[in-house]
């Protein structure tokens, strides 16, 4: 008797196996697409808003310091975690962000990738500035040994950002060139933001009183020096001095001498020094003196333009 013939599988078997293949293959893809996405960590709010707006649709950018005291951080594990998965660290380095200069490798992009290419200012001497006489320091001028190095603000001149935007952009076309016309294209639409902001800044400037100001840190040179506003003074020159009775008497004499309106302090800095400034000028003058907040790093603000018209509009209210 004939059998009959058994039926095989293997045909079916085979049309499994290539399905299970078509489908690995496309998750292949997606994950191929999705590592596409660059990844970059700037060690400081400002510099992550320039990279956040050339990296919109192609990137994601994040920043390390969420406080105030920038020069002074010390890195945690979830940091160094965070920068070891990211393709790119952006920041300054020279030690200005405490200890995560020390992580700066080639592919990253530090001061010395982009300082030929920006408008520099060095550190001024003494605390007060024009043509008055000169405020002294107490004890040892630690500010005046480094007189000639360089004023690391760099970014609170929105031209300055610029420059920075245009250096940061060829570099990330350089590691990633599939996303070069997607980049370029940011870059271009950051610049007609911020030539915007500038012409809105010049223009309400034009109808404003310049108002009689310090300032607790000079910190703020780029900003006031590109908008041509005169600060008086400085009460110190790094946050972290000391400031001797001398020094304050000095002040003191040209705050009434110059009919000071407002200092701009920093938040999460010395106010009580600040207050006790005040108190003594108030006493003499009897002009009240307002304390108004100027942020440096833009710690509420969402994007590079609202740090730069947060500086200006604190400015106006000092009348």
């Amino acid at each position: 008797m004939k059998m009959p013939k058994r039926f095989s599988l293997k045909p079916l078997f085979m049309i499994v196996c290539a399905l299970f293949l078509f489908s690995c293959s496309e998750n292949k893809q997606t994950v191929v697409q999705d590592d596409q996405t660059i990844r970059v960590v700037s060690t400081i709010k400002p510099l992550h808003f320039i990279a956040d707006a050339l990296l919109k649709e192609v990137g994601e950018s994040t920043w390390l310091i969420k406080s105030p005291d920038v020069h002074g951080y010390q890195l945690t594990p979830s940091d160094i975690k965070l920068i070891n998965r990211s393709d790119m660290l952006i920041g300054i380095g020279e030690f200005f962000e405490g200890n995560v200069t020390e992580l700066f490798t080639e592919k990253d992009f530090s001061f010395d990738d982009y300082q030929a290419k920006l408008a520099l200012l060095p550190l001024r001497d003494g605390l007060i500035w024009g043509d008055h006489d000169h405020v002294s320091h107490d004890e040892h001028d630690e500010h005046e040994i480094h007189a000639k190095h360089i004023d690391m603000h760099f970014w609170l001149s929105s031209k300055n950002a610029l420059l920075f935007a245009k250096a940061l952009s060829e570099k990330l076309i350089q590691i990633f060139p599939q996303h070069a016309f997607k980049i370029e294209q940011n870059l271009e639409h950051f610049v007609q933001e911020i030539n915007a902001l500038e012409i809105s800044i010049k223009q309400r400037l034009a109808q404003s009183e310049p108002p009689s100001f310090m300032v607790f840190h000079d910190g703020f040179h780029y900003f006031t020096h590109q908008f041509g506003l005169e600060e008086q003074a400085a009460i110190v020159s790094d946050p972290s001095q000391q400031v001797g009775i001398k020094t304050l008497l000095e002040l003191k004499d040209l705050m009434v001498k110059t009919k000071v309106s407002c200092i701009f302090v920093e938040p999460g800095f010395n106010e009580s020094l600040t207050k006790t400034l005040l108190e003594s000028v108030e006493s003499e003058s009897k002009v009240k003196v307002k304390i108004l907040y100027w942020d440096p790093i833009g710690m509420k603000a969402e994007r590079y333009q609202d740090l730069i018209m947060g500086l200006f509009d604190g400015y106006l209210d000092c009348k």
